[in-house]
């Protein structure tokens, strides 16, 4: 049949051909015997027998109404057109064999074909078709839309949507596009209510012109609808299908929405005008569906586009986890493709040629293939817990296994998911016997162990593995477990094996950048990043990474420029967005950061770390208010919580001085996650601080046998007893953290501060000796011994411990200042030159440590009571770095009031608390501070 749109049929108007029960021959050579297959507002299709060829055909008998006879007299001119030229997509538009009038009514004879998509759909239950159907079917689409869009055809077709998308046989994929009396040349766009509602472009839906790009839009609803088996924005007017897009893509961008034609601006869009200086800024938000009188709809829930499509969790609900084909890969290149079909401007919507070279459709498309798709997403994420790969099992490998599978298919994942144990023993016992030499097996197996905590079990399978051949995925996963494990020689040695095979590689680039911003050599990183981003300057994860890195060096300028990039290239993700956030919320930027998360959450409505994120910026900036009800509804929304949520919430509770709320909170957590390290570490000194360290201490003791990062726990356990415990304990604690974790840098620097708390200074320095045979990067280790040298007031031996620092590292701002504090007392002019010598070392971007540089400087002049040049180098520090209260504190203690300059004191000691939550410590002291001046005004 050529179409299937299932209506019930009524009395028939006299427009409308009068079928009868009898034979009747149409045109000298078709036989209708009655047989009605589908109706619709042109008219009705009969089933037809040729009589020349006894081949079965189907007749579109067209109402004798002007509009429809135009639209068929269109119909009929395309499909002349479209069968005019050789084309490969020739073949997936439906064959008009001839036209004719029988007795008054337009007819249209079309070869007979099967079901339509709509009909497939259902006849899955509405869950959909999976990706490699999917793929078969879209690839003919698009070389029938490549076809149509070809200069000697400019044919759109103006209502796509799986109703008029046929199988031509019901046993195969092959497709045809049927109904074209709604498309039009592209230069004679001749209606402008085209396309059906749920398939309709951002373009006509706000009355602006359109090309064959609306086509592409319609395709990628299609296609969505076609694997989750539900539409894609089921709108129930023009206005609830405009709230629906943008629910799931985001706001319509600024200049989109300044080319809609006033009158369907106006209807749609509530404009706020935004004086900015001399300009005046037009903003625009989409009218709620009070404003523009439609009615209340039901809610649609807000998900992005990769929620829909179930990427991280193995397809629409999880349906397809573990199915072959449908990898977390193969999820990415789909949503790509489909977010590039869903491109709000139609001139930068993917074209048909261009979907057709898309990754998606090639089937071997997997992380360690350099295809566009996989280079601007996964395959450049060096550390992922991504156990897809291209390589499965059979299914006829699980029989061995005597268990019961919660899909219909048993897959390797559920297995590794629920029931480590076997795994390993399926692993060992089978896979490894049946597919000896079958490296996806081997780094499958490895990664289980690593994401398991049994690291030495999975080096034992990486350096087996490794033997049989040289495999790109394999050495990734092995030097990123051993970055996690602070295992940085070993990790950087794995990296360089791969720069050796291929020097421009991103995975390992990317891996060397993190191993030297951690390892503290951050001139180092910042030089292999800015080789990263010029390789590769589309690399979302690339530019993540390296904003997140400027932001920790505080080098806020550099960072918004590279998070600003990251969100403009395609394949952006919440992450990115969060990334920016947290990075102005660790400077103290509160409502940066919330202008942040606002923007990122246009785009990812329901991505819970922004949400969370938010809430504890809300908190920050002094709404508690919003910030309770922001994580209120967060935690109690019933779907994936992690304990970080309710760590995060207890820790605002804290703050706000509610310490039973907290203390809930924070049981929650480990009710949820009893392996949370940091909520085992926050609900210990929340006891402690109440008086019960010994309760603090059990709950560490008793975490020991179900963590699986041991070493973090005891680092954290330690640090716990050096701040609220025993030293002693806090020394065994340390000890032992060194003795399971050997690169651990900051626990061998714990281990010797507590040795030297303790009085045991040559214990001290002998840890540190120890230390630098085990850590590459000796600066922060020397910074350690300094520091205790000068707790034990040996200032000579600090001072050349800090000057062999300086011949390691001499764009260090934290050693130069330290060398330079520690003259201040003794020597105010050796400070003032040893500040002008770093000044001269430290890159000009690198503008919190110049500023900090800045501020010792001040503090120099003002000991030789040089306060007019102080002023100015505490101005240029503030200029730099406006919001460093102790900044402000410093130039207050040092200058101001030693000067009697009480006004000034007065607004430097209020700007310093406005930086500081209400009720931190420091506040406190700020305030008692800012009383003394104020009576002296």
């Amino acid at each position: 049949m050529i179409h299937r749109k299932k209506k019930l049929l009524g009395k028939k108007s006299d427009d409308e051909y009068p079928l009868t029960n009898e034979d009747e021959i149409f045109n000298g050579r078709y036989r209708v015997q009655g047989k009605q297959m589908g109706l619709g507002s042109f008219g009705q299709v009969v089933e037809g027998t040729d009589l020349e060829t006894n081949e079965k055909v189907a007749i579109k008998i067209i109402k004798k109404k002007r509009n429809f006879l135009a639209q068929a007299q269109t119909e009929i001119s395309v499909l002349e057109v479209l069968h005019r030229h050789h084309h490969p997509g020739r073949k997936m538009i439906v064959h008009l064999k001839c036209s004719f009038l029988h007795k008054g009514f337009q007819c249209l004879v079309f070869e007979l074909l099967s079901y339509n998509l709509y009909e497939l759909i259902q006849s899955t239950g509405f869950r959909g078709i999976g990706l490699s159907l999917l793929r078969k079917v879209a690839g003919q689409i698009l070389q029938a839309l490549d076809y149509m869009a070809q200069p000697s055809v400019k044919v759109i077709h103006c209502d796509l949507k799986p109703e008029n998308i046929l199988l031509v046989d019901p046993k195969h994929s092959q497709i045809k596009i049927i109904d074209f009396g709604s498309s039009c040349f592209s230069h004679e766009q001749l209606y402008h209510y085209i396309q059906s509602r749920y398939y309709r472009a951002p373009e006509v839906l706000l009355g602006m012109k359109y090309t064959y790009a609306i086509d592409m839009w319609s395709l990628g609803c299609i296609l969505v609808e076609m694997h989750t088996g539900k539409p894609l924005f089921k709108g129930a007017d023009q206005h609830d299908q405009l709230r629906r897009i943008t629910l799931v893509l985001g706001m319509f961008p600024q200049h989109f929405i300044e080319q809609t034609p006033s009158m369907y601006r106006r209807e749609y869009f509530d404009e706020a005008r935004v004086v900015e200086g001399d300009k005046v800024i037009h903003q625009y938000r989409l009218k709620d569906c009070k404003s523009y009188g439609s009615g209340q709809k039901e809610q649609p829930c807000a998900r992005s586009l990769a929620e829909i499509l179930g990427v991280d969790i193995g397809g629409p609900e999880g349906r397809r986890r573990g199915e072959k084909h449908h990898s977390r890969n193969q999820y990415l290149c789909f949503l790509d493709l489909i977010r590039r079909m869903l491109e709000y401007d139609p001139v930068a919507r993917i074209s048909p040629s261009e979907a057709l070279k898309h990754p998606f459709f090639d089937t071997e498309v997997e992380v360690n293939k350099k295809s566009k798709c996989m280079r601007s997403t996964a395959s450049r994420v060096t550390y992922n817990d991504d156990y897809e790969s291209s390589w499965e099992p059979e299914i006829e490998d699980f029989e061995m296994l005597e268990r019961s599978w919660s899909n219909a298919t048993p897959s390797l994942a559920e297995l590794v998911r629920e029931d480590i144990p076997s795994a390993r023993q399926f692993f060992r016992k089978v896979l490894q016997a049946k597919y000896p030499k079958e490296l996806g097996m081997w780094n499958k197996w490895a990664v289980m162990e690593w994401k398991s905590a049994n690291y030495d079990l999975a080096r034992v399978i990486f350096k087996k593995a490794s033997k049989i051949r040289y495999d790109l995925r394999l050495w990734v996963s092995w030097a990123t477990m051993e970055m996690e494990c602070n295992n940085y020689h070993e990790s950087k040695r794995l990296f360089h094996v791969i720069i050796a095979t291929d020097p421009k590689n991103s995975h390992a680039l990317l891996g060397l950048a993190l191993l030297e911003m951690k390892q503290g050599y951050n001139h180092k990183a910042k030089k292999i990043f800015n080789e990263l981003i010029r390789e590769y300057p589309k690399d979302v994860n690339a530019f993540q990474a390296y904003g997140i890195f400027q932001g920790k060096c505080k080098n806020m300028k550099e960072a918004r420029e590279l998070f600003h990039h990251a969100t403009q290239l395609d394949d952006v993700g919440g992450q990115v967005w969060h990334a920016w956030a947290k990075a102005e919320y660790e400077m103290g930027f509160y409502r940066r950061a919330l202008s942040v998360l606002e923007q990122g959450m246009m785009q990812f409505p329901t991505h819970k770390y922004l949400i969370l994120l938010s809430a504890m910026a809300q908190f920050k900036a002094g709404d508690q208010w919003e910030g309770r009800r922001t994580f209120s509804q967060l935690v109690d929304s019933g779907d994936f919580i992690h304990a970080a949520f309710f760590n995060a919430f207890a820790k605002m509770e804290e703050e706000a001085g509610d310490m039973t709320q907290a203390e809930s909170l924070y049981r929650d957590a480990l009710n949820l996650h009893p392996d949370h390290v940091p909520s085992i570490m926050s609900f210990a000194i929340l006891q402690a601080q109440g008086g019960n360290v010994q309760a603090g201490r059990e709950l560490f003791e008793q975490s020991i046998p179900i963590v699986k990062e041991v070493g973090t726990l005891l680092f954290a356990w330690g640090s716990f007893e050096e701040q609220y415990g025993e030293l002693t304990h806090a020394k065994q604690i340390f000890e032992e953290t060194t003795a399971k974790e050997p690169t651990h840098l900051e626990a061998w620097r714990a281990l010797a501060r507590v040795e030297n708390k303790l009085g045991n200074v040559q214990n001290a320095r002998a840890v540190l000796t120890r230390a630098a045979q085990h850590v590459d990067n000796s600066v922060p280790l020397l910074m350690q011994l300094a520091k205790n040298e000068e707790r034990n007031n040996n200032i000579d031996e600090a001072r050349r411990t800090l000057e062999k620092a300086l011949e390691l590292d001499n764009e260090n701002g934290s050693v130069w200042n330290f060398r330079a504090l520690l003259e201040l007392r003794h020597d105010p002019t050796k400070t003032l030159s040893l500040v002008e010598s770093a000044l001269g070392c430290i890159p000009a971007h690198e503008t919190h440590t110049q500023s900090i540089l800045y501020c010792t400087y001040g503090r120099a002049l003002a000991m030789t009571q040089e306060y007019e040049a102080a002023v100015t180098a505490f101005k240029k520090s503030l200029q730099l770095v406006p919001r460093n209260p102790e900044t402000h504190i410093v130039y207050v203690d040092c200058v101001l009031i030693p000067t009697e300059r009480w006004i000034d004191a007065e607004k430097h000691l209020h700007f310093a608390k406005m930086c500081i939550h209400r009720n931190a410590k420091q506040r406190q002291k700020i305030e008692k501070k800012l009383a003394i001046v104020q009576r002296r005004l």
